[in-house]
């Protein structure tokens, strides 16, 4: 907070960071929000995966890029995931919307010969939402000294974190150890160097590819 960007959005962008090192692209992720100031309300779904990550993600691995430009296109960012995570919060997301409809025409499908599933549930963009190369969950309770999940796609990760005053603790799944291991390298890489940039002015100098790629879509 001292340097008036979310905690939260920040680390959010250090695993898109993260992953685009690993890969060379962006992939679908997710990160839960809740919905309990309504009644009964749980959670609503955040991509984190927005649109002004990427231009970040372009600047952090250009070699010409200043840090100026580094840092506006970081700030952007957060604040473009902050403003979506508000949204959800308040019932205005749409993945669980969408999620809805598509199980109810899964049960038509079922249930009525000849009944097709609506063009948007086999558009290969919706495909694509949800195959979640990242799943992703806050868990603020200081009660906990870490808590994890298993990846939801076979080649994706599943990242529990719990942020605190002077420390942050993550934990990392996925199904290959090597590539979990080489994750977690280049996710500590990505929160240094992005705090060296927001404190000190550093600029970044990354490079993609840095690991294998084995993404399905």
């Amino acid at each position: 907070m001292k340097h008036k960007l979310s905690p939260d959005a920040f680390v959010q962008m250090s695993f898109q960071f993260a992953y685009y090192r690993l890969i060379g692209t962006v992939g679908s992720a997710y990160e839960s929000a809740m919905t309990k100031k309504f009644y009964r309300g749980r959670t609503e779904c955040m991509r984190s995966t927005i649109n002004e990550a990427l231009p970040m993600l372009k600047s952090f691995t250009d070699s010409s890029a200043t840090a100026m430009e580094q840092i506006t296109a970081l700030r952007t960012a957060c604040t473009a995931h902050t403003n979506k995570v508000k949204l959800a919060k308040q019932g205005e997301g749409v993945d669980r919307h969408l999620y809805g409809l598509f199980n109810l025409a899964k049960q038509q499908q079922k249930r009525l010969a000849g009944y097709r599933l609506p063009e948007i549930f086999e558009d290969v963009a919706y495909a694509r939402l949800r195959y979640d190369f990242m799943s992703t969950s806050n868990c603020g309770g200081y009660a906990l000294a870490s808590f994890g999940f298993g990846p939801v796609v076979p080649d994706g990760f599943g990242i529990g974190y719990i942020l605190k005053d002077k420390c942050m603790h993550f934990h990392i799944t996925n199904y290959d150890k090597e590539r979990t291991k080489k994750f977690g390298m280049l996710l500590e890489r990505s929160l240094m160097e992005m705090g060296e940039l927001i404190k000190n002015g550093s600029p970044i100098r990354a490079t993609t590819h840095d690991g294998d790629a084995k993404s399905k879509i």
